[in-house]
């Protein structure tokens, strides 16, 4: 979401107040941080471990190129609503300086003209466009619990079920080294139980962790290589 709101976020701070945020601390910022952004989701991004690796090197070289392409379509919505509102730099005159005197005949203005044209709301316009683009990144994240499950252990398993409040999913065979990931809708708060056949033995781990309906958790089940499992439970904005 960080990376989402970055251009909105320096864009509004230029308009603001232009020498907070001159054109190159912008462009230096939206890279350089862009960057980091794109970098940090490619890396906790959840896939199968045979799909790691390749994402994460791209976000590393190519991530500044991901941050420019999401600043251009920022940068012309600024631009069509900069025209909109008009001249707001403080260092230009103001309309008093250079005024003509008494003596002096005021030029006619055309309608239809660049002078005739009308000023929107300047100062109300931008902030009004980033509050509302943070509501829109707000409710477009998911709340729902994210469940992992890897397979850490040298060893296949099989009619794996995990459960919690209000929910049973069979998945498929999982080998070693593999993983599952998908989105849950528990009833209430719950824990997290595994249960699967591996190694001529069926194990059941019983509830673990903590999470809730809402509040984007990411919960993680890992089984180790005595078939131990551990779940750890956390919330994340991504």
């Amino acid at each position: 979401m960080g990376f989402l709101l970055l251009p909105t976020t320096l864009l509004t701070l230029r308009w603001i107040r232009a020498k907070w945020m001159p054109w190159w601390a912008l462009a230096l910022i939206t890279l350089t941080v862009g960057w980091a952004l794109a970098f940090g989701a490619a890396i906790t991004a959840d896939r199968p471990a045979e799909k790691s690796g390749a994402p994460e090197l791209f976000a590393l070289m190519f991530g500044w190129l991901y941050a420019l392409l999401w600043l251009l379509p920022h940068l012309a919505l600024y631009g069509a609503i900069r025209w909109g509102c008009g001249p707001s730099d403080p260092n230009q005159p103001s309309p008093n300086q250079g005024a003509p005197t008494s003596t002096e005949q005021l030029p006619s203005i055309a309608p239809g003209s660049p002078h005739s044209r009308p000023r929107l709301p300047a100062m109300k316009i931008f902030p009004s466009l980033l509050a509302l683009g943070l509501v829109a990144a707000l409710c477009g994240c998911n709340p729902a619990p994210r469940i992992t499950v890897k397979n850490d252990s040298p060893h296949t398993l099989s009619n794996l079920v995990v459960s919690g409040a209000g929910f049973s999913e069979r998945l498929p065979t999982l080998e070693p080294n593999g993983q599952h990931h998908w989105t849950v809708t528990p009833s209430g708060e719950s824990g997290l139980g595994l249960r699967f056949d591996a190694a001529q033995r069926t194990v059941d781990s019983g509830k673990q962790g903590y999470f809730e309906p809402k509040g984007r958790y990411r919960v993680e089940a890992v089984i180790h290589n005595d078939l131990n499992v551990s779940v750890t439970a956390k919330t994340s904005w991504f």
